[in-house]
């Protein structure tokens, strides 16, 4: 289910009220004296960085796969002709290596926060 979210955008993050990104999340964020936010200061902090990665993996692996789905069609479309279907299979290579990046990133990027107490937030 967690891998699902790299793929899948996340169209409920801009409107729902216990978003990241609602102006009162930010003006408490940005104020540390605010009554009631200093011993939650690092959750949000740490929640809005992790959303901040999530959404810039989940971006990235939707730029891999449309990159992977346009040299797959160039593959196709080649004709016969040994230099298109080269340089399709060489982006489809490269789409390829971009996703298992992507994924390798995401796995650490849990395992770490795992490792410093975080329960990676967002990602």
């Amino acid at each position: 289910m967690e891998l699902m979210q790299v793929f899948v955008g996340r169209a409920l993050a801009q409107g729902t009220p216990s978003s990241p990104f609602t102006l009162d999340s930010f003006t408490n964020l940005l104020n540390p004296f605010a009554p009631g936010t200093n011993e939650q200061a690092g959750v949000r902090l740490n929640t809005l960085v992790g959303t901040i990665i999530g959404v810039i993996l989940t971006v990235a692996a939707i730029v891999a796969f449309v990159y992977l789905i346009v040299a797959g069609f160039q593959y196709i479309t080649a004709g016969g002709d040994a230099a298109k279907a080269e340089t399709a299979r060489k982006g489809i290579v490269n789409a390829l290596i971009g996703i298992v990046v992507i994924l390798v990133a995401y796995i650490l990027l849990r395992y770490v926060a795992g490792l410093v107490g975080g329960d990676a937030q967002g990602l």
